[in-house]
């Protein structure tokens, strides 16, 4: 008991310590998500930060072409005023738009300064920001070996963890098997202690040991005999045979309405005789059915379908029984009666019925009848008989009395199934 206590203190505590991981990875899944987060938002600053760079360089260029253009007319301007205007007017209008010129250079250089001082910074956010990508991947990729080791330990966790399982399952299984075990030696006690009660109450029964031995000699003196009386009997069987017409014989005539008079209570004698030997095989134990019986074992479910199997029996036996009392209000006379006549067609047919019934003995012969015996095959048989009866023996007299008897016993069946 300690030892189970201390493996469960050990599945518990590797329970916790999975859980914790798992919030571990959760945690540090988040931290990467949010650095990845991050870096996306760093690319795209770099990015826009580079297309502010091209556009500054391209209106630093059209600027120096401006420039240059501009020098160039100022030059040209001052050849053709030098070559061809002399007069005051002329240079003054000149002087002022040439000081316009320099002012607007002025101005054009001091803005190309600025975008200078702009593209310095410029550079100087793009180093920052590449350092800065440099520490996150950094970090990145020390998270992601972090990582990759707590995933490493959950994986050796779950590892454990399925074998600690297996070990669990194992323990189980095998004190499964323990209770099923004194489960069954704890039925076997109670069979025995019932067993002594009746041995008590028959204690004069060792006195008759010497007369049972001798009842035994003379049951097996009296077997002999009607082995010979069998075989005398099967030989007068076939001697009559030979005396008897040739119509006696034909397929739905005297011959097969005699069959059916021997073989259906033969058969509803087998179907007694089956569940009979099925209780016997599969007795309830003296103290009735436990819960051990359903949870731990399935001895439950064995006496359930045992009983399932005598309540169909005993139906089988009740319509069996029903042909029978037909057959005793039917005349010899001349010719079998009517509804003998009838069934007699179906001889071959009802008679294949005989041999399903067989396999479920030999199951029980062979001890492989239990709860998974298909159970179908009795219950049609069942319905043919019933429709047998309904189609061709319906309206026919029987004793009410005994089919009441039937039925009674058959419903008794059936209440007992719980």
């Amino acid at each position: 008991m300690t030892e189970q206590l201390n493996f469960e203190a050990i599945i518990n505590n590797l329970t916790n310590k999975n859980v914790d991981l798992e919030e571990q990875i959760k945690t540090l899944k988040l931290d990467v998500h949010e650095l990845e987060q991050l870096h996306q938002m760093d690319e795209e600053i770099i990015e826009m930060q580079k297309e502010t760079e091209k556009e500054l360089t391209t209106k630093n260029q059209e600027l120096a072409l401006t420039i240059a253009t501009m020098n160039t007319q100022i030059s040209e301007l001052e050849s053709r005023i030098e070559v061809q205007m002399s007069s005051d007017a002329i240079i003054a209008d000149l002087t002022s738009k040439n000081l316009d010129l320099e002012e607007q250079y002025r101005q054009l250089k001091a803005d190309f300064n600025e975008l200078e001082q702009l593209h310095l910074m410029e550079d100087e956010i793009i180093d920052t920001q590449k350092e800065t990508e440099k520490e996150l991947l950094q970090g990145n990729e020390e998270q992601m070996l972090i990582i990759a080791t707590l995933k490493r330990q959950l994986l050796e966790s779950e590892d454990r963890a399925i074998d600690y399982e297996h070990a669990i399952n194992k323990f189980r299984q095998k004190t499964n098997e323990l209770k099923e075990k004194v489960q069954n030696l704890e039925d076997d006690l109670s069979t025995m202690r019932a067993f002594d009660d009746e041995k008590a109450r028959a204690a004069g029964a060792e006195i008759s040991l010497m007369a049972n031995v001798k009842r035994d000699f003379s049951e097996l003196v009296e077997a002999q005999l009607n082995s010979i009386e069998l075989e005398s009997a099967k030989r007068n069987v076939s001697y009559l045979r030979s005396f008897i017409p040739d119509k006696f014989m034909k397929a739905g005539g005297d011959n097969d309405c005699l069959i059916l008079c021997v073989f259906l209570p033969r058969l509803s004698s087998k179907a007694l005789c089956l569940s009979q030997l099925l209780f016997q095989k599969y007795p309830q134990p003296p103290d009735g059915l436990k819960r051990e019986h359903v949870t731990i074992s399935h001895k439950g479910e064995q006496w359930a379908h045992v009983r399932h199997f005598g309540y169909q029996l005993q139906k089988l036996n009740t319509v069996l029984q029903k042909f029978v009392a037909v057959f005793k209000h039917c005349s010899f006379n001349d010719r079998l009666s009517d509804p003998l006549s009838r069934l007699a067609v179906q001889q071959t047919e009802i008679c294949q019925r005989e041999q399903k019934l067989e396999d479920y003995f030999k199951l029980l012969k062979q001890n492989k009848f239990d709860e998974n015996t298909s159970i179908e095959v009795l219950e049609q048989m069942v319905k043919y008989f019933e429709r047998i009866f309904s189609a061709n023996l319906s309206t026919e007299p029987f004793s009410a009395k005994q089919d009441l008897q039937t039925h009674s016993c058959s419903n008794q069946e059936g209440f007992d199934l719980d």
